[in-house]
């Protein structure tokens, strides 16, 4: 007998509820996830090719960029709970279900609460923050405000996307978040690619954005649906919590920081100075973007420890898989861009540019896959005070090196992307020995 229409479609919904939502081990899941976000930061980049295309380098696109690494200073709320909250589900799900429960629950109270909270001091402080752009004249600082206002929407539609996501990670179904990250780029693109060819207008781009977090964050809460449960109980673990959220923040800050530093520093410079280091650190950082191998990597870290051994290989195979990518780019970096880019109102001034950001951005690859297990390990020891002190030492250093290539050396792009390597080099080399001579559970064991 044959196998009817109504029979191979169930089969078919089987098979993709089997793919989406089967708890996965940590090699399945960088493999399936690796794939994923494979196409989906290259449908992302789809995105950034419509607005080099349509629109181009220019004073709105800068202001743009730096609208969004302002938000980015905001949206270190909404990455918290990828540290916060997987290892305490983990553990919690370990000792029971009811306890997984109620930690779901709690997590979801403090979600809405922080979620309400930050999208309003971002709506207050917007015509501050603005600001921060010291060398943008007040028309183009009025720019960055009203791009940043339209972006918002996306830092709150966050909260809710990252805290499913969280909690569906905590269960080892990492497969439905990562496809939540492709409904995202498919969405920002698709809009950008149906409206900027007939608007050429910078302000659709944040618009943009939210619209597809706004949708992304819909489509992850339908597959969480079953942890719509709020409560709040204001225990010893939710204080805990609430107090890891406290330190992580300084910890989660250190990307957005270097990015907003960048930023100000690239404000003195020419125009397209700073589209084109946004770009650049965007191409340099799409191996770690398309890995995320740190969302995976903190479930097995929080169910073993963080043991030593595990967090060393994970660091020795990042520094090894990055190698390769580094030399690549500085061969092939300006055909490679040539050939993808260099159409439309993308000159071959921006090309330039971009390439020289590529260039040196690439150098810190190592350190931007390996920065956040780091973290991580150290958020499962529950010894976050020693990196507080570690990032803001390594921020200081960074301010005052770009001060000094940028305004004494006057070396424009390489000076902000070459100190930027120089700080992230900093921080997890430091990172690295205190955790290995103070937190080696090893050497604990055996009193050394």
């Amino acid at each position: 007998m044959g196998i009817s229409l109504a029979d191979r479609r169930i089969s078919l919904r089987d098979r993709i509820k089997h793919f989406l939502e089967k708890k996965e081990s940590v090699k399945e899941a960088v493999v399936k996830s690796s794939g994923i976000n494979f196409l989906a930061r290259f449908v992302g980049y789809l995105k950034y090719l419509a607005v080099a295309v349509f629109i181009g380098f220019s004073q709105k696109t800068d202001a743009f960029f730096v609208a969004a690494s302002l938000l980015g200073m905001f949206m270190i709320f909404v990455d918290v709970f990828d540290s916060v909250g997987i290892p305490n589900l983990v553990k919690a799900k370990q000792r029971s279900e009811k306890e997984f429960q109620d930690i779901a629950a709690n997590l979801f109270a403090i979600t809405l609460i922080l979620a309400a909270v930050v999208t309003a001091a971002s709506l207050l402080a917007s015509p501050f923050i603005a600001k921060i752009a010291f060398g943008f004249s007040v028309h183009r600082q009025k720019y960055v405000q009203l791009y940043f206002l339209l972006l918002v929407p996306e830092l709150f539609s966050a909260f809710l996307f990252h805290h499913f996501g969280a909690i569906l990670r905590s269960e080892r179904k990492f497969t439905i978040f990562f496809v939540g990250q492709l409904v995202f780029s498919i969405v920002c693109t698709l809009t950008l690619f149906i409206t900027l060819p007939f608007f050429h207008a910078v302000w659709i781009i944040p618009a943009a954005f939210s619209l597809a977090q706004i949708i992304a964050a819909v489509f992850i809460a339908i597959y969480a649906r079953k942890f719509f449960h709020f409560k709040l109980e204001w225990n010893e673990q939710v204080k805990g919590m609430v107090k890891q959220i406290l330190y992580l923040l300084f910890i989660y800050g250190i990307g957005p920081l270097y990015v907003i530093t960048d930023n100000i520093f690239a404000s003195y410079l020419p125009t397209k100075s700073i589209s084109a280091l946004n770009y650049g650190i965007l191409i340099a950082n799409l191996p770690a973007s398309i890995l995320q191998f740190s969302m995976i990597a903190i479930t097995p870290l929080s169910e073993n420890d963080a043991d030593w051994s595990k967090l060393k290989q994970y660091l020795r195979v990042l520094v090894i898989f990055s190698l390769p990518m580094i030399i690549g780019c500085w061969l092939f970096v300006t055909p490679v861009l040539k050939l993808f880019l260099s159409y439309g109102r993308f000159s071959m001034l921006d090309l330039g540019l971009t390439a020289e950001a590529v260039r040196y951005y690439i150098l810190s690859l190592p350190f931007f896959l390996c920065w956040p297990v780091l973290y991580r390990a150290y958020q499962v020891k529950n010894k976050l005070t020693p990196l507080i002190f570690i990032i803001v030492l390594g921020a200081v250093m960074n301010a005052s090196l770009k001060y000094f290539f940028v305004f004494d050396l006057k070396m424009t792009i390489r000076g902000i992307t070459f100190t930027t390597f120089i700080g992230y080099c900093f921080v997890c080399v430091i990172a690295y020995w205190y955790y290995s001579s103070h937190l080696n559970s090893r050497k604990v064991i055996r009193g050394i």
